[in-house]
């Protein structure tokens, strides 16, 4: 696809923003706290087609479609520039998004889905880029958690209260018949640093992600591994409709872009795939990034996540699953029941032709 210009009269309601890299935005002394330390925008007074984007978590290669559309020019081709954020945890992302704090977050469609059927707050869903669960659980290999059932009475580790993975892990509870109350949650980093934890007989098992998984079994580390499909939407793309609606093109370019390089990534072998990942570590400090050889199977493992619906679906919402996904986390008592449209394919419609 051709990339199209975003008209720089256009305006935009949020702040004013390029790409940054973490290094950059460190310096820049805007930290990776919440709403207070980020400068306050004043929404719709600055033209021009630029989005801050947050992730939920520390940088890893699960934002690699992200990370690939900067410095491929991807972004820059498609008319729209991005200032990227590092958040902690899918609930600040959706709450800063509410707040018209930044313009686009992405967070897990299980704590999206529980935030939108509880609030009368605007933010929707307007992409998914990991289809399926970005989580497993990691525990001893000589001690496997490797069902639901063997969470009860179990110290689980997750890396923030309330956000995706809490949500995933209730979800799972519930459809174990297992008492929420019986596990105890401790916050812990996705690093493998954290199975120290386990091996201290502090955690019994905690969520991380596949990077986090891909580095520790590049250590060999004697780790046992449990999938979790939860049937839910994994990450999602969320902006508030009223910009969504006022402004749509850069969120149209932003889309454009992300489905353009994650499609880049998918096609790539190894050879491309590995000079891919040395432009992204040249800007971005990425954990992992220093071997690349672990960097490559990780994002590897990533890549199928964000085609399980086929490449020519990539960031798109998939119905059946969004409405399976709801009526499994209704069921379980996870979400509120709720009329409320869930999420919107108006602006990946539009970023499609």
């Amino acid at each position: 696809m051709q990339g199209r210009e975003v008209s720089e009269s256009y305006p935009l309601t949020g702040p004013k923003g390029i790409i940054v890299d973490r290094r950059t935005f460190m310096q820049a002394g805007l930290g990776m706290a919440g709403a207070s330390l980020l400068a306050a925008p004043v929404f719709g007074q600055q033209p021009g087609a630029e989005l801050t984007y947050m992730t939920p978590s520390t940088l890893s290669l699960a934002y690699a479609p992200e990370f690939y559309a900067d410095v491929a020019g991807i972004y820059e081709r498609n008319g729209v520039r991005v200032r990227l954020e590092v958040g902690r945890g899918g609930a600040q992302a959706i709450q800063l998004v509410a707040g018209n704090q930044i313009h686009i977050g992405r967070a897990g469609g299980d704590a999206y889905m529980a935030a939108r059927a509880a609030a009368n707050s605007d933010v929707i869903a307007f992409g998914t880029i990991a289809q399926t669960s970005p989580f497993l659980l990691v525990s001893a290999a000589k001690a496997p958690l490797r069902r639901a059932e063997d969470l009860e009475g179990k110290v689980i580790g997750l890396p923030s209260f309330g956000g995706t993975a809490e949500v995933s892990l209730n979800l799972m509870l519930a459809k174990a018949r297992v008492a929420p109350a019986s596990v105890r949650r401790e916050k812990v980093a996705y690093s493998p640093a954290t199975f120290g934890l386990i091996e201290a007989g502090r955690l019994h098992g905690f969520f991380a992600n596949t990077s986090a998984v891909a580095r520790m079994q590049a250590e060999r580390m004697p780790i046992h591994v449990m999938d979790i499909d939860d049937d839910v939407p994994g990450n999602v793309y969320v902006a508030r409709e009223e910009n969504l609606n006022r402004t749509p093109a850069p969120y149209i370019a932003f889309t454009r872009s992300v489905m353009q390089a994650a499609r880049e990534l998918v096609a790539m072998d190894d050879k491309a795939l590995t000079e891919a990942l040395v432009r992204i570590r040249a800007k971005y400090d990425v954990p992992g990034l220093d071997k690349l050889d672990v960097a490559l199977q990780d994002v590897k493992a990533t890549r199928p996540l964000w085609t399980t619906h086929g490449v020519d679906k990539v960031v798109r919402n998939d119905e059946r699953q969004w409405e399976e996904g709801r009526r499994l986390l209704e069921s379980a008592g996870v979400i509120k029941a709720s009329s409320r449209n869930m999420y919107t394919n108006d602006i990946w419609n539009k970023a499609a032709k």
